[in-house]
């Protein structure tokens, strides 16, 4: 035993050992992802290997009250009449300030006869780009409607059509089943928009929560300070985040028996990093009672980025 206390290390020896104990616990995941995905209850094997990683000590982020965390949702033509607002009534406000009784009738006499036919938004910017400037009134008019929708509000869904949907309408996920009512969120609105596989033109709802008590979040995005912990203790839970490329709901069946386990220990969720977006975070609760909903806002994307590299042919 004494020399086992006096063994001592260099750095590439001990960083050798980690890297054999890292790559051993990789193959043992794989080989329990394919156990998981045969049956629905987890086997034997899962649960031991999770026992032994669970035993270590975790890694734990705390999460103070008032903490902000958002969440996306598309706006299609069959929910848009559950947002908060009628955006075909906010548009026509914006239109009227330029626009008289005369070119709305003109719109719909167009429209009537099967002529030259415009819609209202785009007779709108055709009688923008011919007028030399606003007058005082018209910038008034278009000031206070800034004003009466720049205050803070349910834009978007609301409460209920922002967070967990029904049972009926649950898909599996990453870290749950149909049955599990868990709400995603993420650390980011860029993060939370970028989950949704957003495509240019769309709108989305973003809605923001505010945590009502300390939340206990188990951290497997593999940054801790000490190697110990992300390398010993949590090997596996790191690979929440690896993207399901052949669409199988089964890649996900060994993530959800983990997140199971982990709401039986009395964590309150799982942090966890963005497949999506580089650099973003995405939180999973297991109560969305955690969390209280404060407003939503309609977003449209301008722009989606993507950042490649080259495989082959090898290049100079």
């Amino acid at each position: 035993m004494d020399d086992v206390k006096n063994l001592h290390l260099d750095d590439d020896q001990a960083w050798l050992i980690l890297l054999m104990f890292f790559l051993s616990s990789q193959r043992e995941w794989e080989k329990l992802r394919t156990y998981a995905g045969e049956q629905d209850d987890p086997p034997q094997e899962l649960l031991d290997f999770f026992n032994r990683v669970f035993n270590a000590k975790l890694p734990i982020q705390l999460f103070s009250p008032g903490t902000l965390f958002y969440r996306a949702r598309r706006i299609a033509s069959n929910n848009e009449s559950n947002l908060g607002v009628n955006l075909d009534e906010i548009a026509n406000e914006m239109y009227r300030v330029i626009m008289s009784d005369m070119d709305f009738k003109a719109i719909q006499q167009m429209e009537a006869d099967g002529s030259l036919y415009l819609n209202t938004e785009d007779y709108f910017h055709l009688k923008q780009i011919s007028m030399k400037e606003y007058t005082p009134e018209q910038l008034s008019h278009f000031d206070s409607l800034r004003k009466k929708y720049s205050v803070p509000g349910v834009y978007g869904f609301d409460a209920d059509g922002s967070g967990v949907p029904p049972e009926k309408f649950r898909k599996e996920g990453r870290l749950n089943t149909v049955s599990d009512a868990y709400l995603y969120l993420a650390l980011e609105k860029e993060t939370a928009i970028h989950e949704m596989r957003p495509s240019i033109g769309q709108q989305y709802s973003l809605a923001s929560y505010q945590s009502m008590t300390e939340l206990k979040i188990v951290n497997s995005t593999g940054e801790y300070s000490n190697l110990e912990k992300s390398t010993l203790g949590f090997t596996g839970t790191s690979k929440i985040s690896e993207p399901n490329v052949e669409n199988d709901t089964r890649f996900y069946r060994i993530t959800q028996h983990m997140a199971h386990l982990l709401q039986e220990r009395g964590f309150d969720g799982i942090k966890y990093r963005s497949a999506m977006r580089s650099g973003g975070y995405n939180i999973l609760l297991f109560d969305e009672k955690n969390v209280h909903f404060l407003s939503s806002e309609i977003v449209s994307i301008n722009d989606v980025k993507i950042d490649y590299s080259q495989v082959l042919p090898f290049t100079n």
